[in-house]
Formats: C-alpha cells, sequence, structure tokens
C-alpha cells in the first residue's frame, strides 16, 4: 500500500485520493496496534475506537505525545524493536 505514495508524483493525486489512502493507511496502522498493545487498546476502547469500522483519519482517535514518553506503548515485543528514535523538539527541554 505504501508503494502507492512512493510510485506517484507529489502532485499527482487529487486530494481525495490522498484523503482516502491517507485514511486508510492510518486505520490499519492504528488497528494493528490496537491489537497488538493491550495498554493501547484500552486507551482507544475508552475513546470509543470500534476496530470494526474504518473511519477516516480525522474520526480516528488521537492521543496526546506526552503518554508515549511515560508508558511503554509497543506492538511487538522487546527482542525486535530494532531503533528507537527521540525528539527533543516535544521534551519540553
Amino acid at each position: 500500500m505504501m508503494d502507492v505514495f512512493f510510485e506517484k508524483g507529489p502532485f499527482a493525486l487529487a486530494k481525495k485520493e490522498k484523503h482516502t489512502l491517507l485514511s486508510t493507511r492510518l486505520f490499519k496502522l492504528t488497528r494493528q496496534h490496537y491489537a497488538n498493545c493491550p495498554e493501547y487498546r484500552a486507551m482507544l476502547e475508552a475513546l470509543g475506537f470500534s476496530p470494526e469500522e474504518e473511519v477516516p483519519y480525522e474520526r480516528l482517535p488521537f492521543l496526546p505525545v506526552s503518554l508515549f514518553k511515560r508508558l511503554e506503548l509497543r506492538s511487538v515485543p522487546k527482542e525486535q524493536i530494532m531503533k528507537v528514535m527521540t525528539s527533543s523538539g516535544t521534551s519540553g527541554q
């Protein structure tokens, strides 16, 4: 699915096509993390998220960045983590 983003030029897709591609990809990504991270699943369920009903990205639950700094939210076993990225731009330092 990501190939579409790289195969086309930045202005090759109409706004509606871009919206559909982004919505579909973000929903699938959200559903993947929902299925593989119990803590993330609990937060999304509290917000009323349903993995069965695909919605546009504007209706996906967004979580504060600070949650990812305070909690260990991961969708893969620790042994499979290959790289950890950090950003000082969101730390308030």
